[in-house]
């Protein structure tokens, strides 16, 4: 029997055969990130998608990695080649409706992978795929509104499987019924303007928005349409107290307004109490409302009377007092005066510059015996100098800023000297740019005229020349305002002829006011 210490090299000698000397190399899988776009993300159908990653491996350089991209709804999407820093790109423009998985995968050459995943959605907004949504913004239930206000509606309608500009929108009333149709803008923004006038009452307002499968969304809103107001009226020649003659031809003169009706829709009538009904007609466009009268001898309440097209009535009065100079002795010279006397003191005071006075035709109608040539260069008032220019009242309150702008017809100038000036206040606001134009048509054949836009105050002093045009056909004059100049109130304009012709006397010519303001 060996012994025990002749037996252990033994088997050292067995074991060290039976040992594996084979090396074993550790591999690691691939890393990969998704870096844009960030989970969550919402994109409109058909914009692209730029999907860009990273994607590294400890044990090969990225830039042979296998790298995939999938979509849990298109499935895949292609593979992609990192570049020598494992920064991959892919540019995706047809990406389905709906939410996506976006998944990208890498694979080493051991066969080990790894991935990332991102969520985004292709939709307009929604997060879940159906009916279209509409937001009601104003008006604010229980707004009320006079009969010729302006309603606007304003929303925001918005759809996760259709370009909203696409939704069919519409307002009904419950008591006009379908009164506006429509579609958003491409940022979904809804803007109706209701036509009017809407019936007085309450109203409810539904507005709804429909998609291409028929899916509606709708919002409701009450408001309350208040009656329409009677017209405004101001007559602002003559004054009450007034003195006047029989022989004379009075300027009656008057502005009416209405919050509905616009001026020309309305009618407006001259009436006294001694004569009755004296002229009947339909204002202009600014409101103006003109009748040349001859009274008879007493003390007239002279009525202007206007009524809109709702047949709403509104009206305003003065007392006339009118004397015959055949029959009294007005200056208490001890004598009867004589309406063609121009020279007696009296008459003078009545017939001003009249052309009962001054013996010429002035208003070219083959007589002399008009005591006013046209609407707005009469008698004693003749508008032939800036201080006594004819006054079309304020832009902010008057019918002239309602309706933006005013149009005086059958203007003349009577002699080679005649100019005819008009006045206005224009009510410049601090902030705004104030716009003026003046436009001038009709000018007679063969005559030349010059119209003028001045800036002046209050008291018509230190006028300040803007523009002015001169020649035929149509010539304009405009102002263009400074929005931090708020003192840009008072407005004069000068007609004249530069070059007179026979016939211009005859001939009338037409001007437009018109002003805006803006920021």
């Amino acid at each position: 029997m060996p012994h025990p210490r002749a037996v252990l090299p033994l088997v050292l000698i067995t074991l060290a055969a039976c040992t594996d000397t084979t090396v074993k190399v550790y591999n690691t899988a691939p890393t990969v990130s998704i870096t844009s776009p960030e989970d969550g993300s919402i994109y409109q159908p058909g914009t692209l998608v730029e999907v860009y990653g990273l994607a590294r491996d400890s044990q090969q350089d990225p830039a042979t990695l296998l790298v995939s991209l999938s979509s849990s709804l298109d499935g895949e999407l292609g593979t992609i080649t990192p570049d020598s820093e494992g920064i991959t790109y892919t540019a995706l423009s047809t990406l389905s409706a709906g939410l996506h998985a976006l998944t990208m995968t890498a694979f080493d050459d051991a066969g080990e992978s790894g991935q990332a995943t991102v969520s985004v959605e292709m939709s307009y907004g929604g997060q879940v795929v159906g009916a279209p949504e509409l937001i009601l913004i104003g008006p604010a239930n229980d707004t009320k509104y006079g009969a010729s206000d302006s309603i606007i509606m304003v929303a925001t309608a918005t759809d996760d499987e259709q370009p909203w500009d696409t939704l069919f929108a519409s307002v009904v009333s419950n008591q006009n019924g379908l009164i506006w149709e429509g579609y958003p803008a491409s940022n979904g923004a809804i803007t109706a303007e209701l036509p009017l006038p809407l019936l007085e009452g309450y109203h409810e307002l539904e507005m709804t928005i429909e998609d291409d499968d028929g899916n509606i969304d709708s919002a409701l809103v009450v408001v309350e349409i208040l009656p329409d107001g009677r017209p405004t009226v101001e007559i602002l020649s003559p004054t009450s107290g007034s003195k006047t003659l029989t022989t004379a031809t009075t300027l009656l003169e008057g502005v009416v307004v209405d919050d509905v009706s616009e001026p020309d829709s309305m009618t407006c009538t001259w009436a006294s109490d001694l004569m009755g009904i004296l002229s009947s007609g339909s204002p202009d466009s600014s409101g103006y409302c003109g009748a040349g009268v001859s009274f008879t001898e007493g003390t007239h309440v002279i009525t202007l009377l206007a009524t809109d097209e709702e047949g709403n009535a509104g009206s305003a009065t003065v007392n006339l007092i009118v004397t015959d100079p055949l029959n009294n002795d007005d200056d208490f010279d001890g004598q009867t005066e004589n309406a063609g006397d121009c020279n007696d003191a009296d008459a003078a005071i009545y017939l001003g510059a009249a052309e009962a006075c001054d013996a010429k035709d002035n208003d070219c109608d083959g007589l002399v015996n008009e005591t006013f040539t046209d609407t707005y260069d009469s008698g004693s008032s003749s508008n032939n100098s800036i201080s006594a220019a004819y006054s079309l009242g304020e832009f902010s309150s008057g019918a002239l800023w309602k309706s933006g702008k005013v149009s005086l017809a059958g203007l003349t100038l009577h002699t080679s000297a005649d100019e005819d000036w008009f006045f206005f206040e224009a009510e410049d606001e601090l902030f705004q740019n104030l716009d003026l134009s003046v436009t001038l048509s009709g000018v007679p054949s063969g005559a030349s005229y010059t119209v003028e836009l001045y800036a002046t105050n209050s008291s018509r002093s230190s006028p300040s020349l803007k523009d002015s045009a001169s020649g035929s056909g149509i010539l304009k004059a405009d102002f263009e305002g400074s929005s931090w100049d708020d003192e840009e109130d008072w407005w004069a304009v000068r007609v004249y002829a530069s070059t007179w012709a026979v016939t211009s006397c005859a001939g009338t010519y037409t001007i437009e006011l018109s002003a805006s303001q803006s920021f």
